[in-house]
C-alpha cells in the first residue's frame, strides 16, 4: 500500500475517487497492520472540542433569542436559525468524520452514508441562505426602516427560514441519490458514485461554488456595501436636523453594532469555508492534482476550519452584540447566583440567611422608596432581621 494518506476533497470524508482511496493513513508495519499517525488521534480530538464547544455555545444562543422577549426579532430569528443549522451540522455530521479519520474508512454501513452526507449538503445549503436572508433584512432596516417593517415580522422571519429548509432539502437529494458505500482493499468507503462521472463530477462541484457560495457572497456584498455607505453618513437620508436628538443617535449605534455584528459572521464563514471550496475545485477539475502529505495537511486543516465555523458564531456574538453580552452574563451570574445560594443554605443548616450584598440592596431599594421605617434598615444580622427573613 500506499504511504501517502487518502486526501479526497469532499467536505465530510478524506476519500471519495478511485485514485485516492488507493491508500491508507500510513505506512504498514510488517505484519501488514497500518501505523497510527498523527492524524488518526489529534484530527478526532480536535473534531470532538469542536463539537462540544459548538453544540454548547449555539444551544446557549438559541436559549437567550428564545427565552427573552426583547431579544425575538427579526435579526436575532435569523442568528436562532443559523444557530439550529449549525447544531445539526456538528451533530449529525463531525463524529463520523471523526471516526473516518481515526479508522480510515466507513464502518457506519449504507444508510448513515447517505444521511450524513445529505445532511451535511443540507446544512450547508441552509447556512448560505440564512446568511444571506440575514444580510437582506439588515439591508431592508437600513435602507427602508418605514416599508420594511410590514415584511421583518417575526411571522415573516419563520415563513422565511421555512423556505431556507424546504429549498435546501430539496437541492440536496442528488447527495442522498449517488453517495453508497463501496468496497475498497483495505475497508469500505462512503463514495462518490456519479453517472457520466467525467462530467458530472466536476460539474455538481462547479454547481455547489457558484449557487452555495460565490452568488451569496455577491449579493451579500453588494447589500453591505450599500449600508455601510448610508450608516457611516452623519444622518440617514430624508431625515431632519430635529432628529439628531440622542435618542436618535443611539438609535444609530445600535443599528451600526448589529449590522457590524451580521457582516462579521459574513467573513467569518467566506473565510472558513474558502480553502476547502479551493481546493474542491481544484481537485475535481485537474487530474494532476498532486497527491503529497503537503496537500492532506492542507486538506484536514480546511476540514478543521470548516467545522470551526459552526462553533465560532457565539463568540463574535458575545463581542459585538451588546444584548447578547447581557444576557449572557444574566445567564452566567443566575447560574453562579444559585450554586453561592444553594451552598450557603447547606451550610446554615436549611435557614434562609440574608447575605450582606442582599440586605444593602434591600435597604437601598427602601430608602429609594421613601420607606424609612423598613425593616431591612436593621442589622445585616441581628434576630430581628432574620426573623423576618423567615
Amino acid at each position: 500500500m500506499t504511504t501517502t494518506p487518502p486526501l479526497g476533497v469532499n467536505v465530510t470524508f478524506p476519500y471519495i475517487n478511485d485514485e485516492m482511496v488507493s491508500g491508507t493513513a500510513g505506512p504498514d508495519d510488517e505484519d501488514g497492520t497500518p501505523t497510527v499517525t498523527l492524524t488518526n488521534w489529534l484530527v478526532p480530538l480536535l473534531f470532538g472540542i469542536i463539537t462540544v464547544v459548538g453544540v454548547s455555545g449555539n444551544a446557549i444562543v438559541c436559549y437567550v433569542i428564545s427565552g427573552h422577549v426583547q431579544m425575538r426579532t427579526a435579526t436575532n430569528y435569523y442568528i436562532m436559525n443559523l444557530a439550529i443549522t449549525d447544531i445539526a451540522f456538528l451533530v449529525c455530521c463531525a463524529p463520523f468524520t471523526a471516526a473516518v479519520y481515526a479508522t480510515n474508512n466507513w464502518i457506519f454501513g449504507r444508510f448513515i452514508c447517505k444521511f450524513v452526507m445529505y445532511m451535511m449538503q443540507v446544512t450547508a445549503q441552509a447556512t448560505c441562505m440564512t446568511l444571506t436572508a440575514m444580510s437582506i433584512d439588515r439591508y431592508q432596516a437600513i435602507m427602508r426602516p418605514l416599508r420594511s417593517l410590514g415584511t421583518r415580522t417575526q411571522s415573516g422571519v419563520l415563513v422565511v427560514s421555512g423556505c431556507i429548509w424546504g429549498i435546501s432539502a430539496l437541492i440536496a437529494i442528488p447527495i442522498a441519490v449517488y453517495f453508497d458505500v463501496k468496497q475498497f482493499e483495505f475497508g469500505p468507503v462512503c463514495y462518490e458514485d456519479w453517472p457520466y462521472k467525467q462530467y458530472m463530477y466536476p460539474a455538481y462541484g462547479l454547481f455547489t461554488v457558484i449557487f452555495l457560495y460565490v452568488i451569496p457572497l455577491v449579493i451579500i456584498v453588494v447589500c453591505y456595501v450599500s449600508m455601510l455607505r448610508t450608516l457611516w453618513r452623519t444622518a440617514l437620508p430624508g431625515e431632519e436636523e430635529a432628529s439628531q436628538s440622542q435618542n436618535h443617535r443611539r438609535n444609530h449605534k445600535q443599528k451600526r453594532r448589529v449590522t457590524l455584528m451580521v457582516l462579521s459572521v459574513v467573513i467569518v464563514f467566506a473565510v472558513c469555508w474558502f480553502p476547502i471550496y479551493v481546493v474542491n475545485l481544484w481537485f475535481r477539475f485537474d487530474r494532476n492534482f498532486p497527491q503529497t502529505n503537503f496537500m492532506y495537511g492542507v486538506k484536514v486543516f480546511a476540514h478543521l476550519l470548516t467545522y470551526a465555523n459552526s462553533c465560532v458564531n457565539p463568540f463574535v456574538y458575545s463581542f459585538m452584540g451588546r444584548n447578547f453580552q447581557r444576557y449572557f452574563r444574566k445567564e452566567c451570574s443566575c447560574c453562579y447566583s444559585c450554586r453561592c445560594y444553594s451552598r450557603r443554605y447547606r451550610q446554615s443548616g436549611g435557614r434562609k440567611v440574608m447575605t450582606e450584598d442582599r440586605a444593602m440592596a434591600h435597604f437601598k431599594s427602601g430608602h429609594s422608596t421613601g420607606n424609612t421605617h423598613s425593616t431591612v434598615a436593621l442589622p445585616l444580622f441581628s434576630r430581628s432581621s432574620r426573623s423576618s427573613q423567615s
